[in-house]
């Protein structure tokens, strides 16, 4: 009973860490081998060779047809103005297609342009897509698979009114919403997770009306971009509206605390 425990847990450690971080999986499993070094020791290494590994070999196999957001390859123009949180670096969740990449890089470059003001616009990239597209579904997302959706941080300001250069209330840049009540009926289970214990322990900032707006604008007129998807309550607030950009449903997550861009 023991050993069935013993191999048990460490399977479930090898999905959940699959799951969550593409390479993670297989770092445990082979942290598992070896007796010298501690486990969590042998575990890092492993992690730490297997992302390294990531950032030539998609770039390798597919000949350009994946690039990191943005850990990006020399051939692809990056931006200074495009930033992603340490976290999805590491997790091995910010793989884009080279096209989805140009998309965002412009957006950035564009509202650093439209606001000049010091500090300039940052746009921050949350979850794109793991580095080996169709293979893996990048959960809890419904549909960042294929390389062609990223979200990106709302744009935010203090109370004051200024502009705050991060990904959002949380350094997440999810769960941090645009406090608004929900259209949505409640169910038994969905991915709506309202998160109202942690709303009051966030910082107190409010939805940039004129960042998000101009944002929604480019990406609406921009031919690339097939659909963004954002919650209702967001295009009424800042009185923009156009067929590109859509409500994502009552059964995905909620989409006022990011915006979800699509090829």
């Amino acid at each position: 009973m023991a050993k069935v425990l013993y191999w048990g847990g460490h399977g479930l450690a090898v999905l959940l860490l699959t799951l969550l971080t593409f390479v993670g999986g297989i770092a445990w499993a082979a942290a598992l081998f070896g007796t010298h070094i501690h486990f969590l020791f042998r575990f890092t290494l492993a992690y730490l060779a297997l992302s390294l590994a990531l950032l030539w070999l998609p770039h390798l196999l597919f000949q350009n047809n994946v690039v990191s957001v943005p850990r990006i390859s020399n051939s692809v123009q990056s931006s200074q103005f495009l930033k992603t949180p340490a976290v999805y670096r590491l997790m091995n969740r910010d793989f884009v297609t080279p096209e989805l990449h140009s998309v965002a890089r412009d957006l950035a470059d564009h509202m650093a342009r439209h606001f000049p003001a010091t500090p300039r616009t940052v746009t921050y990239a949350l979850d794109g897509n793991f580095p080996f597209f169709d293979w893996l579904p990048l959960l809890p997302h419904l549909s960042h698979n294929d390389g062609k959706a990223l979200d990106l941080a709302l744009y935010w300001q203090d109370s004051n009114g200024a502009y705050v250069a991060g990904p959002g209330k949380s350094p997440l840049g999810y769960w941090g919403y645009v406090d608004s009540p929900s259209d949505c009926p409640p169910r038994a289970f969905d991915l709506r997770w309202d998160l109202n214990w942690l709303q009051p322990r966030l910082p107190d900032l409010q939805l940039d009306v004129a960042r998000t707006r101009e944002a929604l604008i480019w990406l609406s007129q921009d031919r690339r971009v097939h659909k963004t998807l954002i919650e209702p309550h967001i295009l009424a607030q800042i009185g923009y509206d156009h067929p590109k950009i859509r409500f994502q449903g009552c059964a995905a997550a909620r989409h006022d605390d990011h915006i979800h861009i699509q090829l």
